[in-house]
């Protein structure tokens, strides 16, 4: 994840200390701390419903350590972190100079701390799609069988998608025949027979035809699942009837086979402690 617009003049940007002994990935959501925590706590997935339990706080951009842990594989691709709480832990660490470290990250401290750029309801981020695994795409589908309805009868048969629809809930993107570029809400439950209340430009879908599915709207209120490392939104979750997080889409880019992203903001009842304790 990362911020594309603070929606404010100011930069909002803090070192925060993190809890106890998990792992801290840039790039990952991350919640305010709050009862028995001790510093941030990584959002990981979220629980059912609109997730409840964690309040937003921000996505980590950068880790204190002087020479930072990397790893790319399918959990996560980047710098991170880990956790100490012991003495000898914290005093083994050897940590970055930072000149804004300032009041709550002292140099003298050797804690870990992370550098978080804090979100708001109104902060715009950039979120990748990926399926099931960080750095897959989203499987392309290809038309077996044609349609001359532009997907408002139930008559073309593709590959499947990587989860099950929700009505309303799914887009459906052409990336390549007489539709490429166009993108239409689903409004069926079939991982192989889409159909659209409105139909793409071309009534015609010819064999061979490729599209992808994701389980978002093009634009507006959607629901979304993060990954156990709160780094992406994963495509392969059906998560509108399960757990999600609420996320108000503003673009949603398809066109790249493995950059496939969404652009927008978290719903406003994930920021606000009252509210989430209802």
């Amino acid at each position: 994840m990362e911020v594309v617009d603070t929606g404010s003049l100011a930069v909002q940007r803090v070192w925060a200390p993190v809890n106890a002994t998990d792992t801290y990935r840039v790039g990952a959501l991350v919640g305010w701390e709050a009862g028995a925590f001790d510093g941030v706590v990584m959002a990981g997935t979220a629980e059912a419903g609109p997730a409840v339990t964690t309040q937003i706080c921000g996505i980590i951009e950068g880790v204190d350590t002087l020479e930072p842990l990397y790893v790319n594989n399918t959990t996560a691709n980047g710098d991170y972190v880990a956790g100490v709480v012991a003495v000898a832990d914290q005093e083994a660490r050897q940590i970055q100079p930072a000149s804004d470290r300032g009041q709550i990250a002292p140099m003298g401290d050797k804690a870990v701390y992370v550098k978080i750029a804090l979100l708001t309801p109104f902060t715009k981020v950039r979120v990748p799609l990926f399926n099931a695994a960080f750095g897959t795409a989203p499987t392309v589908q290809t038309v077996t069988t044609a349609g001359t309805t532009g997907f408002i009868a139930n008559e073309c048969v593709m590959g499947a998608a990587d989860f099950t629809p929700i009505a309303n809930q799914a887009a459906l993107y052409c990336r390549t025949g007489k539709n490429k570029g166009v993108t239409r809400i689903t409004d069926s439950t079939s991982t192989t027979q889409p159909t659209c209340d409105q139909g793409f430009p071309s009534a015609t879908v010819d064999v061979g035809d490729t599209f992808v599915t994701v389980p978002c709207r093009q634009f507006g209120v959607s629901h979304l699942q993060t990954d156990a490392e709160g780094l992406y939104f994963n495509t392969a979750g059906s998560a509108s009837t399960g757990s999600h997080w609420l996320f108000n889409v503003l673009e949603l880019n398809l066109e790249v086979a493995g950059n496939e992203n969404v652009v927008g903001w978290f719903g406003i009842g994930h920021f606000d402690a009252v509210a989430n304790t209802t």
